[in-house]
């Protein structure tokens, strides 16, 4: 049996809905389903960090690659041609026992003079080292020595300092850019109309411009009766709110109780939109939005939205009909 047809109470049948919906029976299984919600956000945002952390990386070892094709460095042909300059293994042997007083001084010096008679003879020999010595020792200064500038950026963008005290802003139905006929209550979340207005468009629209990111909403559904059910919902373009009586709902991108589609193409229309709960989707990286019910999308818009800058709303018609807010992603 469909509640909707003998509990004629729209806020009776808004709460049995809602405790329908999340499958809540008690007041504790309230806060398990927000706990679950939230569970939810935190790990998209570790994913986020993550997924930041591991570009950082990707981008350094992609400048450390690029170096070492583009480097000039022959170790080998480095240390032949040091080796065919000098004695080093003589010149460090001699001047441990000169250290260590193993063999007498004056010869130890005699030999030490004769081998660096024997080096300097060779400075010019040395020349031809020299470059290589130079991209050795910029070659190993980079891969050696981690230059802390990556890791500062990293660090300065990934900080926790940079969050509000509350991370997580919860858009709801804006108190200042609603008609005068609408009133709202429970924290700004629904919105009804409560008395007649000169016109029959009254609208409220979010507190909150989205122009990025994924955001999903649940819209639901109340109308006064069933002669007196339009109501409009959607997102609109912040350019094109000029008024919020007298509203532009024609050329926002939503859909409206008559079953008529704005700016959106049909992906599969309902008999009735009375007293349902829509989900809303936003994807302003691709610019997409859809309308669904019941996991089905039923309206997706006509026109990428992507680089607009819009505002969901809420057109409510009639005295008595209502729009529900549930924000199911935070800004």
């Amino acid at each position: 049996m469909d509640v909707n047809n003998w509990i004629t109470n729209p806020h009776i049948k808004q709460a049995l809905h809602l405790l329908a919906q999340h499958n809540v029976s008690d007041k504790e299984q309230l806060l398990y389903v927000y706990e679950n919600l939230i569970n939810q956000e935190f790990d998209k945002i570790i994913q986020t960090f993550l997924a930041k952390v591991s570009e950082a990386k990707e981008n350094i070892m992609k400048n450390a690659r690029e170096m070492y094709t583009l480097a000039n460095i022959n170790l080998e042909d480095f240390k032949v041609g040091l080796g065919s300059l000098y004695d080093i293994d003589s010149l460090i042997e001699l001047i441990q026992s000169h250290d260590s007083g193993q063999r007498c001084s004056s010869t130890v010096n005699r030999e030490l003079c004769t081998l660096f008679e024997e080096i300097n003879s060779k400075k010019d020999q040395e020349k031809n080292l020299e470059d290589i010595a130079k991209n050795i020792i910029s070659f190993a200064k980079y891969y050696l020595e981690i230059d802390p500038r990556p890791f500062d950026d990293l660090q300065e963008k990934l900080s926790l300092e940079k969050f509000d005290t509350c991370p997580f802003r919860i858009w709801s139905w804006h108190p200042e850019v609603k008609s005068n006929s609408i009133s709202l209550s429970n924290f700004n979340t629904i919105a009804e109309k409560t008395q007649q207005s000169m016109r029959y468009s009254t609208a409220v629209v979010g507190t909150t411009a989205l122009s990025r990111g994924i955001h999903r909403w649940e819209v639901e559904i109340a109308t006064r009766d069933i002669e007196h059910n339009w109501i409009c919902f959607g997102v609109i373009e912040t350019r094109l709110v000029k008024e919020v009586t007298d509203f532009p709902y024609c050329e926002a991108v939503g859909i409206d109780t008559y079953a008529r589609l704005h700016n959106m193409d049909n992906e599969g229309l309902l008999a009735n939109y009375d007293f349902k709960t829509f989900l809303c989707e936003l994807n302003m990286e691709n610019g997409t939005f859809t309308i669904s019910y019941g996991g089905t999308v039923v309206a997706r818009q006509r026109k990428s939205l992507k680089g607009k800058i819009v505002v969901p709303f809420a057109d409510l018609g009639e005295p008595g009909n209502i729009v529900r807010l549930h924000v199911l992603s935070p800004v």
